[in-house]
């Protein structure tokens, strides 16, 4: 059933000049009531309200707005709630007070846990950010510097992300942003919309964060060089996913009750790309199901990134959940196998030692019969079908036992799984996610292309769209550096201001993404990350290394003291202004959805009465959940 449509009141709002100034919280800006957005009226009222609430404004940004009709709004314009959803928009409410997924007409939203639609725009790395600019400091040098406490840093970036318009924490944000105290001490004020992404299952058991095991889960892929995956049929791999759950509170405040019941926390993420090499883009990632067959069958020692570890259990579970999967389909018969594969084994065991004997658990990938590690290019048909199956059985088994662990303690938070997977990603892993995630965080362009609906097509699950950078390292103190080329999701432009007409262009194509069955699935934007990189030599901050906000006022040379009495300036050169265009950009995503469901509301509505604050009664929808109407 179709939820009721939206109404926004009676009067009209609508700006005295397309380009509407964009300050800070709190600064004022005239807008007229009793006309038509983009249009002139002959009776005018002025109004004065806070741009912190008057997401209704007419910002104009990139290729500008295009509005179909009028957009209704009421006096209150575009007021948010507490938790930065539309305020204007009231759902039914599901009395379990925490972010959930709703199906409006043609669009999947966010919902706040106070019934209002969210469309998420958030900022990973909130912290600490690796490596040292040519004077050797680090960016905490720079906020004890500037701030002397690193609370009272925690509360003033919680302060500027939302002037400028973002509306969320992504991953990796330090813990004194949370919204759960850590190490004793109270959550910092103010609160803001955050993931929970401690639960890297894949990287703490391969590393035993906690020591929960006996032995660490091996890494499947470190013998083949090929990066990172757990051994996910390893029964410490469960095991160690549910202690971490139950159990790694040590660092939250309150334990348990205050991170799981938390508001707050939008859902999980629970692992990256890093430790989860296989789930990415087909075209540069192994297929996990040729590494199953080519990887040792026990292993005693291997590395993490940086980290040696040791294993008391050398057995590979997965190799030999391949061979048990094999002899399973060919009814044990090792000559079908043969046949089939146009390979020679002589047993389904070891017969000579890994690498050197006949044995299917001898295989190392030397023979041409397994095909390419990535494409399976040169392998039959049968075996390509074989290792795409147990592909999906891999995959399958990391996401049901997060899955499982996670609700094991928390039945309320929306799962959005690992932030790894790509529209380039293969399918069988896309397909084993959907039944175990409510929602994917994942790159939805392919290769370098626009976005697209190519996951929700393919899952049914809506999708918050990551993994795309914006650099202008040439406008940024990282040009000593050398000028990056572009790659795949990374827009490099030659100024802060292009690259914020990149961004603003971006997400508006976002907003507008569908999928086959018309409907937009995008949930929001995940921005990577608020301070430039020097480690990895990217300009991805929205602030620089000194925590100068690319803003054309505080990223400059001369030293100056800004509006909250914090120093600025003190860089090289003067650097371009990405915020003000950004800013604007993110304004137009509220327009935009604000219109969107107006005209939905015509679509729908029947006549019904028009209340002053819209309450869409029939949309369906439950905490954890992703539902339909």
């Amino acid at each position: 059933m179709e939820p009721r449509g939206v109404a926004f009141g009676t009067k009209h709002v609508g700006c005295l000049n397309r380009r509407v100034p964009c300050g800070e919280v709190g600064s004022m800006v005239r807008v007229k009531v009793g006309g038509k957005i983009g249009h002139s009226v002959r009776r005018q009222a002025i109004l004065l309200l806070p741009l912190g609430l008057l997401y209704g404004s007419l910002c104009q940004g990139g290729d500008g707005l295009s509005t179909s009709g009028d957009v209704s709004l009421s006096d209150s314009a575009v007021a948010l709630d507490k938790y930065g959803g539309l305020n204007s928009i009231v759902l039914p409410s599901r009395g379990a007070g925490y972010f959930r997924l709703e199906k409006l007409g043609n669009r999947w939203m966010l919902v706040t846990p106070d019934d209002h639609p969210f469309w998420y725009l958030g900022v990973a790395l909130v912290s600490s950010t690796p490596g040292r600019d040519p004077d050797g400091r680090t960016y905490d040098d720079y906020v004890l510097s500037k701030y002397e406490k690193k609370e009272v840093w925690a509360s003033q970036v919680k302060q500027r992300l939302p002037s400028w318009r973002f509306n969320g924490l992504g991953m990796y944000e330090s813990s004194l942003v949370r919204s759960y105290g850590s190490f004793g001490r109270k959550p910092i004020e103010p609160l803001m919309p955050h993931f929970n992404d401690r639960p890297r299952f894949a990287y703490h058991s391969m590393v035993n964060t906690g020591g929960y095991l006996g032995s660490p889960v091996k890494n499947i892929l470190g013998e083949l060089k090929a990066g990172m995956f757990p051994d996910v049929f390893d029964p410490g791999f469960r095991q160690y996913a549910f202690r971490y759950m139950a159990e790694n509170t040590r660092e939250t405040t309150g334990g348990l009750k205050a991170e799981w019941g938390s508001p707050w926390v939008i859902g999980y993420i629970t692992d990256e790309s890093d430790e989860l090499t296989g789930s990415g883009p087909a075209e540069t990632h192994i297929h996990l199901g040729w590494a199953a067959l080519a990887t040792p069958p026990s292993l005693t020692s291997g590395k993490i990134l940086s980290k040696s570890v040791t294993y008391s259990d050398p057995t590979v579970y997965t190799k030999l959940a391949l061979r048990d999967f094999l002899k399973k389909r060919y009814a044990e018969n090792i000559e079908a196998l043969n046949s089939a594969w146009h390979s020679s084994y002589t047993s389904w065991d070891s017969a000579g030692g890994y690498g050197a004997g006949a044995g299917l658990l001898d295989e190392d990938g030397r023979h041409r019969w397994t095909g390419d590690r990535r494409s399976l290019a040169g392998a039959t048909d049968v075996l390509k079908a074989d290792l795409n199956d147990f592909l999906f059985l891999i995959a399958k088994q990391y996401f049901q036992v997060a899955h499982d662990a996670i609700r094991s303690v928390d039945q309320n938070h929306l799962i959005f799984g690992p932030v790894s997977l790509t529209a380039d990603s293969r399918p069988q892993v896309l397909l084993a996610a959907k039944d175990y995630v409510d929602a994917f965080v994942a790159r939805v362009e392919r290769g370098m292309g626009i976005p697209g609906a190519d996951i929700y097509d393919l899952t049914g699950k809506p999708v918050l769209a990551a993994s795309h950078f914006f650099t202008a390292e040439r406008d940024s103190p990282l040009a000593i550096l050398g000028i990056p080329s572009p790659r795949a999701a990374n827009t490099v432009s030659d100024t802060q201001e292009q690259r914020a007409l990149a961004y603003s262009n971006y997400i508006k194509a976002l907003l507008q993404v569908r999928g086959k069955d018309g409907v937009s699935p995008v949930l929001g934007f995940h921005w990577w990350a608020l301070v430039d990189n020097w480690s990895e030599k990217r300009n991805f901050g929205l602030v620089t290394v000194r925590d100068n906000a690319y803003d054309g006022k505080e990223a400059v040379v001369r030293p100056a003291t800004d509006s909250r009495g914090y120093p600025v300036g003190g860089e090289e050169r003067d650097y371009g202004a990405f915020i003000p265009a950004a800013r604007e950009a993110n304004l137009e995503i509220m327009v935009r959805l604000l219109a969107e469901l107006r005209n939905h509301s015509q679509a729908t509505d029947d006549q019904a009465p028009r209340p002053t604050k819209t309450r869409l009664s029939q949309a369906k929808a439950s905490p954890g959940r992703a539902d339909t109407d």
